[in-house]
């Protein structure tokens, strides 16, 4: 959440060239309010509803569209609503609701067969963040890389029970990675390649390379599920 809140507050302020921002946050019930209000440019045009197309997508390594696209993303798939409205005098009005759990008892994680560590290959960090998320809803553990070459490192040195390998990459990128840890490193872990990318020979080529499994962005928490259980890594999840 600390990453949507700075890219709404890092928007207001490219388009506030004077004037005043205001930030404010409320617990109702169970939902989280949070509104962010400028004085600037506000919105040349109405935003209603999720603006990625996965068709339109280019290999460029950072994964997502940035900036408004990315946040309702985010809120998107953490089952929350996001609006974007100009304010009545000026400048633009943000409006985010979240729904929220509040528990005295701790939760009580999914049964998994053992205490299963994941791998997160992700260089985008609010990817990396809504997955770590998700994978610490079920009960499981991870470490996280930025990249497929930091990926292999710590591969060879930790066991790691599942690898979620996103593709578009710097430095090294999940293609790479997944080739070099099939035939260089011997592991036999399942990888589960998170991608953006719709190309099918790009498909066709990570499994070629030893992926288990793909999924494609923006991903949810059901589709996670979905995965691990397909692979029959953790016991069944309903």
């Amino acid at each position: 959440m600390q990453h949507t809140l700075t890219e709404l507050i890092s928007n207001a302020i490219k388009f506030t060239q004077k004037g005043e921002i205001t930030v404010s946050a409320k617990l109702l019930n169970d939902e989280f309010h949070l509104t962010v209000s400028d004085t600037g440019s506000g919105f040349s045009k109405k935003i209603t509803s999720l603006e990625f197309d996965s068709f339109k997508q280019t290999n460029h390594f950072q994964g997502l569209r940035t900036g408004l696209t990315r946040v309702q993303y985010v809120v998107k798939a953490l089952h929350g609503e996001i609006t974007f409205t100009n304010n009545k005098t000026h400048g633009a009005l943000v409006s985010l609701y979240l729904p929220v759990t509040i528990s005295k008892a701790l939760p009580t994680p999914l049964k998994v067969n053992d205490k299963l560590t994941c791998l997160v290959v992700e260089d985008n960090p609010l990817n990396t963040m809504l997955l770590t998320r998700i994978l610490s809803l079920l009960g499981l553990s991870y470490d996280c890389a930025e990249n497929g070459k930091v990926a292999c490192d710590m591969v060879s040195e930790n066991q790691y029970d599942i690898v979620f390998m996103d593709l578009n990459m710097p430095v090294m990128d999940g293609f790479e990675a997944i080739k070099k840890i099939r035939s260089d490193l011997n592991k036999v872990m399942p990888i589960i390649v998170i991608t953006a990318n719709t190309s099918q020979n790009d498909i066709e080529r990570v499994y070629e390379y030893g992926a288990n499994l793909h999924i494609h962005k923006p991903i949810s928490q059901q589709a996670i599920k979905d995965a691990l259980n397909s692979i029959s890594v953790v016991s069944e999840i309903n």
